[in-house]
């Protein structure tokens, strides 16, 4: 009988912490107009999509905001686009990383990635970006990926 219950309270402490959480981001693009569109979240440049949990997000944008909900393990990396560029031969390569603490993704009036207030996405431009590139003069194709 001790053993049973163990076991049943060990499942459902494991369940508790490797559960998915669940989370709400909010959008907004910094424009003048309104924009009524769709923005994708498609994932990062360099990752096989085997590595996403959630592998192609696209969400409306009504007057310049979207949600985005999803559930979420670990972050992942996204590059993100516009429906009404599809055709157009731009090529974004804009991303960030969404984790478990993103809650505000905005995008300035030229639709690139303004801010991401996520933890991960944070480290990434603020500490592993500084590092990786210290001393470098001239990164041509890390400039055009992330505006460094």
């Amino acid at each position: 009988m001790i053993n049973k219950t163990i076991t049943i309270f060990t499942l459902f402490i494991s369940g508790l912490i490797y559960s998915q959480v669940k989370i709400t981001v909010h959008g907004n693009i910094e424009a003048k107009e309104n924009i009524n569109d769709t923005i994708s979240f498609i994932p990062g440049l360099f990752l096989d999509d085997k590595y996403y949990e959630n592998q192609f997000l696209s969400i409306p944008i009504i007057k310049n905001e979207f949600h985005l909900n999803l559930s979420i393990n670990y972050p992942q990396m996204y590059v993100v686009g516009l429906n009404s560029e599809k055709n157009s031969g731009k090529l974004r390569f804009d991303c960030c990383f969404i984790d478990n603490t993103t809650t505000l993704i905005s995008l300035d009036s030229n639709f690139r990635i303004k801010k991401s207030n996520g933890n991960t996405n944070k480290e990434f431009l603020n500490r592993f970006i500084p590092y990786i590139f210290k001393d470098k003069k001239e990164i041509f194709i890390f400039t055009i990926l992330m505006k460094v």
